[in-house]
């Protein structure tokens, strides 16, 4: 079991690419205040030396739906090659 994505989720980074934090919630499942992080929704911008700054998006897995949505949880992977470093571990789902 692995503890929920909330829009204030910090990434691992990745390839030297600092970490940074998730940008967007789903207001509908708000968990400690924060809203939860599923499929699709964005991460900040992170950039370093000689290298074009991105962005990417969180991808949900398991079998917990949040509007028609995978929940994204801490592990789950960004778009951009960083994994979702943190979360709410006192709200678990089974993958």
């Amino acid at each position: 079991m692995a503890g929920i994505a909330t829009e204030d989720s910090i990434c691992s980074g990745h390839d030297g690419f600092p970490p940074r934090k998730a940008v967007e919630g789903d207001a509908s499942f708000i968990i400690n205040g924060i809203p939860a992080h599923v499929d699709g929704m964005a991460w900040d911008f992170h950039s370093k030396p000689d290298n074009p700054p991105h962005n990417g998006v969180g991808i949900g897995e398991g079998s917990f739906f949040i509007n028609g949505k995978p929940a994204c949880l801490i592990g789950s992977p960004v778009s951009c090659g960083s994994v979702i470093a943190t979360g709410d571990e006192s709200f678990n789902i089974a993958g």
